[in-house]
């Protein structure tokens, strides 16, 4: 994959990974995605929202929590890490405040 490619689902979610870290539970594991789709929202507009105001601080408790999430979903995850590490740059050159 290049940094052009989207990553393909398989890429960046391994079920078989995902349940090792609930024991097998495929019960838990649905409750804890439930739990990850539900609160998405509220980490992205917090991400929105620390770009917005250039709060460096806020954006970086939010990506903080969000990476958390998706590493129980994809633990472990070569994209994981790699869709973070990219996009963290990126809004961190965003939110630098410009000195005079």
């Amino acid at each position: 994959m290049t940094e052009e490619e989207p990553p393909s689902v398989e890429d960046i979610f391994d079920l078989s990974k995902a349940l090792d870290v609930v024991a097998g539970q495929k019960e838990l594991f649905q409750e804890i995605a439930h739990l990850f789709l539900e609160n998405l929202p509220v980490h992205l507009n917090q991400i929105q929202e620390g770009i917005a105001k250039g709060d460096a601080r806020a954006l970086e408790h939010a990506a903080h929590s969000l990476k958390g999430s998706v590493g129980i979903l994809a633990p472990n995850g070569p994209m994981t890490r790699s869709i973070f590490s990219r996009n963290w740059e990126r809004m961190e050159k965003q939110t630098r405040p410009v000195r005079y």
